[in-house]
């Protein structure tokens, strides 16, 4: 969406699109600017492109390693607000209903970010969501151990969140999934958890983790035929 995607300038995009890109993020970059994302949007109505966006306004708590709660406070660990990512989704519905334009929010994970979005789309708002493997499996009770496999982000949250996840996965509010996947080497992992790196390996595990919670058609759908239509493939 930007250049460098530093949040400041944007690209091309019209050149892109007649290129072939069908769809535009700033990668695991977050569209801070709501002036930047509304130009972005009004950008891309003429040749009806889709904007993703990962919901997480930095300038909270950007020193947050977990989702804050019960589980942060005993741990000693800074923790990451759920506001943070409800507070874009909420910005960014509102650039949405304003533009009229499409925008794909990936990595939601909380309750709030669900509501939010269920009722955007019950006004016929042009906006689809995705969540991750690893949100739908574990919340911050797996996180007692310390263990910075599940050092994320959106990071893990509790476990009202992860199931409410799992009902808008089944409801179809969630429309599919993204793995997410963000390999991180051994030393970036095994180091105290303040100097961990975010992200894990989604890949390999994404299909058995989806299978455990929806039926196996349902899963391939989610996979493969309804991220092709949000994203203007062809059948």
């Amino acid at each position: 969406i930007t250049k460098n995607t530093d949040g400041k300038e944007l690209t091309e995009m019209y050149d892109m699109q007649q290129s072939g890109a069908i769809a535009f993020s700033d990668g695991i970059n977050s569209i801070q600017s709501p002036g930047i994302l509304l130009k972005a949007l009004q950008y891309l109505i003429a040749v009806n492109g889709t904007i993703i966006q990962i919901p997480d306004d930095k300038t909270i708590s950007p020193q947050g390693l977990i989702n804050e709660g019960i589980i942060s406070t005993q741990l000693g660990l800074p923790g990451k607000p759920s506001i943070a990512e409800e507070l874009m989704i909420a910005r960014d519905i509102e650039l949405v209903r304003y533009t009229n334009a499409k925008i794909h929010f990936t990595g939601v994970s909380t309750q709030k970010s669900i509501e939010l979005i269920a009722k955007a789309k019950s006004e016929g708002l042009n906006i689809t969501c995705s969540a991750t493997p690893y949100h739908l499996l574990f919340n911050d009770e797996d996180l007692t151990t310390y263990d910075t496999n599940l050092k994320v982000n959106p990071p893990i949250r509790n476990k009202t969140d992860m199931m409410a996840l799992r009902s808008a996965l089944q409801n179809g509010t969630i429309d599919c999934i993204a793995s997410h996947h963000i390999p991180q080497n051994k030393d970036n992992k095994i180091c105290e958890f303040e100097n961990a790196k975010n992200g894990m390996i989604g890949l390999e595990t994404l299909y058995g983790v989806l299978s455990q919670i929806i039926s196996i058609n349902k899963c391939i759908d989610m996979l493969t035929v309804i991220p092709r239509k949000i994203f203007g493939f062809s059948a």
